[in-house]
């Protein structure tokens, strides 16, 4: 199955910059497929995506509050991290909450 995740990544990924929350802002390349937009349903407006990608392209396992940046110019999009769930085959899946700045 890891094949057919790598074949996934490798037809629909990009790659983003992932900044481990302890990094005190060294990031590095990781690459996902990104699904933007997402929009929250309920009281919470924010915008919301997720990132699904290979567990074992990370050097230590993402955790909450990592942040995750999309964009090789300005502007760059910033995202943190809400949620992070792996699955059986190798996978996680990041849901990001999009950060704005006032």
């Amino acid at each position: 199955m890891d094949a057919l995740l790598t074949r996934t990544i490798g037809t629909f990924g990009q790659t983003v910059n992932y900044i481990p929350n302890e990094s005190l802002g060294a990031g590095f390349p990781i690459t996902g497929v990104l699904d933007a937009g997402i929009r929250a349903e309920g009281e919470f407006p924010e915008t919301f995506a997720s990132l699904f990608c290979r567990l074992g392209d990370f050097p230590a396992p993402p955790q909450r509050q990592d942040r995750l940046e999309v964009g090789a110019a300005s502007p760059v999009t910033t995202y943190i991290v809400t949620d992070v769930q792996a699955d059986s085959e190798g996978g996680v899946r990041l849901t990001l909450q999009k950060l704005t700045v006032l």
